[in-house]
Formats: structure tokens, sequence, C-alpha cells
């Protein structure tokens, strides 16, 4: 059991830093690659945002208008 909850540790990690890389590299699309077909995103005092074309696009705009350039997962 502990073996497998270092792998999962392991994979999460990776998946944090994959995160991370995409948004650096302003990779809108990329970055939606990460998320399943049918996400939801609740961004706060917004609509909803549903699957990866919508994920895409709001990165998207989260790069462009917002100028965001670094965010991280802490899991």
């Amino acid at each position: 059991m502990r073996e497998m909850n270092e792998k999962v540790k392991e994979a999460i990690a990776k998946a944090n830093m994959k995160f991370s890389e995409k948004v650096r590299s302003g990779d809108a699309e990329g970055l939606a690659s990460l998320y399943t077909e049918d996400t939801v995103l609740l961004p706060p005092n917004s609509a909803r945002v549903v699957g990866r074309t919508g994920t895409k696009e709001f990165w998207g705009s989260a790069f462009r208008d917002l100028g965001i350039k670094d965010a991280s997962l802490k899991t």
C-alpha cells in the first residue's frame, strides 16, 4: 500500500509540474489537454467553464487579458 501511495504522490507531483510548465509557456492548448473532456472550471465571480475548448479559451484569456505568467498547484 505504501508503495502505491508513493506512486500516486509522484504522479500528482508530475502533473502539477506539467501544469506549471504550460502556464509559464503560455500554452493554453497544452494546458487544456491536461484536463478531461468533461471538465468544469468554477472561476470565482464568473460563469462556469465547460470542456477542453472552454478551458483553452479560459486560459488563453487569462494569459492574454490578465497577464497570467505563472501558477502552481499544491496538492
